[in-house]
This record gives C-alpha cells, structure tokens and sequence, in this order.
C-alpha cells in the first residue's frame, strides 16, 4: 500500500487497513495524529506540509529498515533448515547446501 493510499484513509478516519508491515503501520497512525492535532489546533498549513514531509522521510528510514529485517530473517530460515538437513543427514550435497545457504556460494569447481 502506497504512503497517499494510507494517507488518505488517515485522513477519512478510516480504520487501520489489515496486512500492513510495521513501518506502514506507524505511517499510518501518524498521519491519524497528525491530522486530528491540526483540527484541533487549527495548526497552519505550513506546518503540515513540514510536519508531513518529516512523517514521511521517517517512513522510508523504518520501510528500509523492515525491507533489511525481513531480509534477514528468511536468511536466518534458510540457514537452520540447511543446518536441520546436514545435522540429520550428513552428506556432501547437504554440506554444500548449508554453505550455499550461508555464504550464498556454491562449491568451486577444480580446474581441469
């Protein structure tokens, strides 16, 4: 879901979409904050716009942050299955499988 998509439902006081990752889902409830404060205080324009743009500079750190993270965990899954596999049948392929999985190389061919 696009920050404008989200964005907008803030803005209706729609509820929180379902399926969202935790950097949308933050955006999400700023963007609510934000634009209750504003109503409630009347806030001028300008310092939405900055307060906005602030909100979304913010979004795209934790978005990169979440995009690393889920990196890493499907690596750390990769990595215990092919341990999982080696330590319960230990055979070269499986010796290979888990450095694959580890260091994402195979096994170097011998020059002929």
């Amino acid at each position: 879901m696009t920050p404008e998509v989200i964005e907008d439902l803030a803005y209706q006081g729609q509820e929180m979409p379902q399926g969202l990752n935790a950097a949308q889902q933050m955006l999400f409830q700023s963007f609510r904050r934000l634009y209750a404060y504003a109503k409630l205080t009347h806030m001028p324009l300008e310092q939405g716009k900055r307060e906005k743009l602030a909100l979304l500079r913010e979004y795209e750190k934790r978005s990169a942050q979440v995009v690393h993270m889920e990196k890493t965990w499907a690596m750390w899954q990769r990595i215990e299955a092919a341990a999982n596999r080696y330590g319960a049948e230990r055979t070269l392929e499986n010796a290979d499988a888990f450095v694959q999985a580890v260091y994402g190389v195979g096994r170097k061919e011998k020059p002929r």
